[in-house]
């Protein structure tokens, strides 16, 4: 079985901000149990329910779509919903996100989208070091995650780092993350089916090179045989892929 990191491409449409109607809000400040500085949740369920969004850019709607507040947020459309479930990918929890007006460029109002609720999706476990993750710590107060990035970076720089799981860890899902990230895992039968539906604006990125793909603009799933197309792409790849020194941070001719 082969997997994926599945996400969006950083094109249109972009979502700017998610509106909160509520008392619940995000404070600055930095966890009592690790120390890590970052938004302070109130309410550990604050994001378990629906949300509207103010669109930023874009022209045409997509099944996915991208954000720059949450950028680990996956937010479909209903209709990636239905076909999963159709298709045997599955039937996941998420939680409804309206995209309120004004559109932009957009000719029709939106479909309904949905954010995939990724903590109730854990199927796998990473292996952190041999992902090229250096010092990598799960607190389970504040519910992130810290690395040591500077090293983790070098790392990551110097050799095309691999995405890889901790053996028996994967649950068998099609549609998965891991604790540790708010990563979206898929295999290779949600690319099948991305193509077969012709599904637009995803991206896929194949584990061999996932840790290290910065700059890989994703598998070619609309064309029929994308494999075939998905081994060269990762080819040229490694080809054009230039080291970084770790101690110099310059390019490795």
């Amino acid at each position: 079985m082969q997997f994926f990191k599945m996400s969006y491409r950083n094109y249109s449409p972009w979502i700017a901000k998610f509106v909160r109607k509520d008392d619940h809000q995000m404070i600055d400040g930095e966890c009592a149990a690790c120390g890590k500085k970052w938004c302070v949740q109130q309410n550990e369920h604050y994001y378990d329910r629906p949300f509207e969004a103010l669109l930023d850019k874009g022209s045409k709607w997509t099944d996915i779509i991208g954000n720059g507040t949450r950028p680990f947020f996956t937010i479909v459309s209903q209709r990636i919903l239905e076909i999963w479930e159709s298709e045997g990918i599955g039937k996941f929890p998420a939680f409804p996100v309206t995209i309120i007006p004004p559109y932009k460029k957009m000719k029709e109002p939106p479909p309904m989208y949905w954010r995939l609720d990724s903590k109730k999706m854990i199927g796998c476990e990473l292996d952190l070091e041999a992902s090229g993750f250096i010092g990598a710590k799960y607190c389970e107060v504040c519910q992130m995650y810290s690395f040591d990035s500077s090293q983790s970076d070098r790392i990551c720089d110097f050799k095309i780092t691999p995405f890889v799981l901790k053996e028996g860890s994967w649950n068998g899902s099609h549609v998965f993350c891991t604790k540790y990230f708010g990563y979206m895992f898929c295999t290779e039968k949600v690319v099948d089916i991305a193509q077969k539906y012709k599904m637009t604006n995803f991206e896929f990125t194949p584990f061999e090179i996932a840790g290290s793909a910065t700059s890989f603009d994703g598998v070619d799933y609309k064309v029929k045989d994308w494999r075939k197309k998905m081994a060269k792409q990762i080819e040229e790849f490694r080809k054009n892929f230039r080291s970084i020194d770790p101690v110099t941070r310059k390019y490795v001719e």
